[in-house]
């Protein structure tokens, strides 16, 4: 009897985490950039964006993160508990890039926030050196 209690809780488990981890995938948006293109995850919820990319191990150089804000302001991010340094890209509400942060670093204790010097709609995160690789600038656009 305890041996079927002990299968039926595995059971009851392994279902509650294939029902929790399936509901909480993020939409991926193709994001285009002077014709590269990269498929980025849509942060665009609070807990989505607060987030981030952080704990993760790795980003493949056709992967990314993309979030989405209601209004154009200066918003700020930092690499905290990142593992790997980014690209970060700010795009106003035209999609057009506004700045480039290039090749930030992971940070653990104090971290600094790098603030865009323009409001922004949209920020990309991208594998570091991609703006380098595929001579993204300011001026250049989004398009998705």
């Amino acid at each position: 009897m305890r041996k079927i209690n002990a299968i039926f809780l595995i059971l009851v488990s392994l279902f509650a985490f294939v029902a929790i981890t399936s509901c909480t995938q993020r939409p991926v948006v193709r994001v285009c950039i002077n014709n590269w293109c990269v498929k980025a995850e849509v942060a665009d919820t609070p807990e989505a964006q607060r987030r981030g990319l952080m704990f993760r191990k790795d980003l493949p150089e056709d992967k990314g993160m993309l979030f989405i804000f209601g209004q154009d302001a200066q918003y700020a991010f930092w690499m905290k508990n990142m593992t790997f340094p980014l690209d970060i890209i700010w795009a106003d509400a035209s999609k057009r890039i506004v700045y480039i942060y290039p090749d930030a670093l992971p940070c653990k204790d104090v971290c600094k926030g790098i603030t865009p010097v323009l409001p922004a709609r949209f920020v990309l995160e991208l594998k570091a050196s991609s703006c380098k690789r595929h001579n993204i600038k300011v001026g250049d656009y989004l398009v998705f």
